[in-house]
């Protein structure tokens, strides 16, 4: 069996673009995120990141905050 993707990092641009609109993560609450919304979260952070300093090859560990209502918050904590 041959991959199409040789990282998992692709793996993920192609499932968010190809379902930007779809629901991608829910809470108990009913509160739902698109693909598109966890994109933009990411873009948020990968912004951040970048302006705290971080570059390829740091490490941080991401600790989530899933409060759908108020937008996902995340704690980032680096090396």
């Amino acid at each position: 069996m041959e991959y199409q993707y040789r990282s998992v990092s692709k793996l993920h641009e192609k499932a968010i673009r190809d379902n930007w609109d779809r629901p991608a993560l829910s809470n108990y609450h009913g509160a739902t995120m698109t693909f598109g919304d966890v994109a933009l979260h990411i873009a948020r952070m990968h912004l951040a990141f970048g302006c705290c300093g971080l570059k390829k090859g740091d490490k941080v560990a991401i600790s989530p905050d899933y409060t759908m209502e108020e937008g996902m918050q995340v704690r980032a904590y680096a090396e």
